[in-house]
């Protein structure tokens, strides 16, 4: 930069400090302008901008500017909280290249964003079309089977990824990780056993498989076997794990499996996973089961009947009203006020006989006197005409 500038520099870069997000993102690309690689340690507070956009920025410029003596900020710029600044991060290493690179980069193939996993393998294919195969990609690989059973869900999903794109010889630790059912990493876990060529030794591993990849046409071609994996899988502690073994279980959509699936509302079984297996049974359109009578059947079970309420106002049969009513004056309008105003709207619109719309008004003008704004708001656009 001229000499001229630098003074004009220091005057920019004063405005890192400025209370404008707006006007701190543009600093990094002015201060690169004026002063090139002497904007270098004038960027250093931009790097810990609170604001995302600022701190991609002066990474990209820093790429820019400073080459190969930049890849420490931007491997630091890689574990930012951040999705926008890791993917520049990513994006400013691919501008200065190198074997130095490599191992962040490999690292970054796992990162929990696609985005960021997308562009970090566009920029080692670019810098070496063999990467997968490297020394550096296997060190890297093998600190990752290291944290495949780590307590933070985020190195395990992490790792998945990496062993996902990094073809190491041995399927056991990704099989293994597969055995333990770990929602986190389920995709991530299959994939990277189909890259390794590996196929399910038995039922439970086929059904995990299928359960992390949504084969649904495999998971009903293994039959029986299948939909009893599910259900033992259903019972686990992990609601993530236990709502795909409940999916699992809705993909045997005939009456006498779903009878099965309903028995499992009646037995002491968790009550998160009672209202798991409530909204799949609701919601799965191919199984055999009579939605309706369910939510009948259910509307006054402490844990269910909010969702039941719920079905049944929309579905719109008469011969519900008065089972819906007394759900709402025993205090269910305190809970569902989605039902209320389902209800108060049937009422206003004139869509239902004169009787049915005297017991609706009935219940929103006991509603109203219980402090219940939505009856209250009923009332008075029912009072209005509108």
């Amino acid at each position: 930069a001229l000499p001229i500038y630098r003074g004009a520099a220091e005057t920019v870069a004063r405005r890192l400090s400025d209370e404008s997000a707006l006007v701190r993102r543009l600093v990094p690309w002015a201060l690169a302008k004026l002063a090139g690689p002497e904007a270098v340690p004038l960027l250093a507070p931009a790097l810990r901008d609170a604001d995302a956009e600022v701190r991609a920025a002066a990474l990209t410029c820093l790429a820019e500017l400073s080459g190969a003596a930049a890849i420490r900020s931007l491997v630091s710029g890689l574990a930012d909280e951040t999705q926008e600044v890791r993917l520049a991060a990513v994006r400013a290493l691919g501008t200065v290249g190198g074997t130095e690179i490599m191992a962040p980069l490999v690292a970054a193939a796992g990162d929990v964003d696609r985005a960021v996993r997308g562009a970090a393998l566009e920029v080692l294919t670019r810098n070496d079309p063999a990467w997968a195969t490297s020394a550096v990609a296997g060190e890297v690989a093998a600190r990752a089977e290291e944290d495949l059973g780590h307590r933070d869900w985020r190195r395990r999903v992490r790792a998945a990824n990496v062993l996902a794109v990094v073809p190491t010889a041995d399927p056991g630790p990704l099989a293994a990780a597969l055995a333990r059912g770990d929602a986190d990493l389920r995709e991530a876990l299959t994939r990277g056993l189909a890259l390794r060529g590996w196929t399910p030794s038995n039922t439970e591993e086929a059904v995990r498989t299928h359960l992390a990849d949504e084969d649904w046409n495999r998971l009903r071609a293994l039959g029986e076997p299948a939909f009893e994996t599910c259900l033992e899988l259903a019972m686990d502690p992990d609601r993530a794990r236990r709502k795909g073994a409940i999916d699992g279980l809705l993909q045997f959509g005939d009456a006498a499996h779903a009878g099965r699936v309903v028995a499992l509302l009646s037995e002491t079984i968790d009550g998160e996973l009672r209202r798991d297996v409530f909204l799949g049974l609701l919601e799965a359109k191919d199984v055999d089961v009579d939605r309706a009578e369910l939510c009948r059947r259910f509307l006054g079970d402490a844990e269910l009947a909010h969702l039941a309420a719920r079905h049944l106002v929309k579905s719109g049969n008469a011969g519900d009203l008065d089972a819906i009513i007394a759900y709402l004056l025993g205090g269910g309008a305190a809970w569902n006020r989605e039902v209320v105003t389902a209800l108060g709207n049937t009422w206003r619109r004139g869509d239902a006989d004169p009787g049915a719309k005297n017991k609706i008004r009935r219940c929103m003008k006991t509603l109203a006197s219980q402090g219940n704004e939505e009856a209250a708001a009923m009332r008075w656009l029912a009072e209005r005409g509108e």
